[in-house]
């Protein structure tokens, strides 16, 4: 699996301390790759309709 997260919006001090400002585009901020486990009694039945 592969996973990202986008910062959306951002402070904007110039207008006040508590403004905000749609980041356009996002800004990405973190990107990771990941393994998935399925403990065995939770997998399903029928593998081979999955594999090629």
């Amino acid at each position: 699996m592969e996973f990202s997260d986008n910062k959306v919006i951002s402070k904007d001090y110039t207008v006040a301390e508590s403004a905000g400002k749609v980041l356009d585009p996002p800004k990405l901020v973190c990107k990771a790759k990941g393994t998935c486990v399925v403990l065995k009694q939770n997998q399903r039945k029928n593998r081979q309709a999955f594999t090629k």
